[in-house]
């Protein structure tokens, strides 16, 4: 199940279409998605959660994301992820990073070694080209 703060910048248009496209996938875990304030000294996607794979974390790195995690659930049981604001400027590219989170969390995912994410650079945050 996912859940997440309809108020913030474009989660209701990702989250709603998100929910439709892994409807059919059983995830044995529960989300939950905020919208992060967009401060470039912020960190792009936020994740709380039990465990977070090194491949997951090797792979925003790559892509010059600024991210922060931490171990732990929300009191619902829920893994949390937040994406900064100017990461939600486009709709198809925030749901497909949060797919590709969630999967991995879910260990469905194998990502490459090599493989990056173009145009996520914190350092450009604010030309992000979605």
């Amino acid at each position: 199940m996912i859940t997440f703060n309809k108020g913030d910048f474009h989660l209701k248009q990702i989250c709603t279409t998100l929910k439709a496209v892994l409807r059919t996938f059983r995830m044995a875990n529960t989300y939950h998605i905020y919208g992060l304030s967009g401060t470039s000294s912020r960190p792009q996607v936020f994740i709380t959660a039990p465990s977070i794979p090194k491949e997951l974390t090797n792979l925003l790195l790559r892509s010059g994301m600024k991210i922060n995690y931490r171990d732990g659930v929300n009191n619902e049981g829920a893994i949390i992820i937040g994406l900064r604001r100017d990461v939600r400027k486009s709709i198809p590219h925030s749901r497909a990073l949060l797919k590709t989170i969630i999967f991995s969390l879910e260990g469905k995912l194998t990502i490459p070694d090599d493989f990056v994410i173009t145009g996520l650079s914190a350092t450009n945050s604010d030309n992000i080209p979605f």
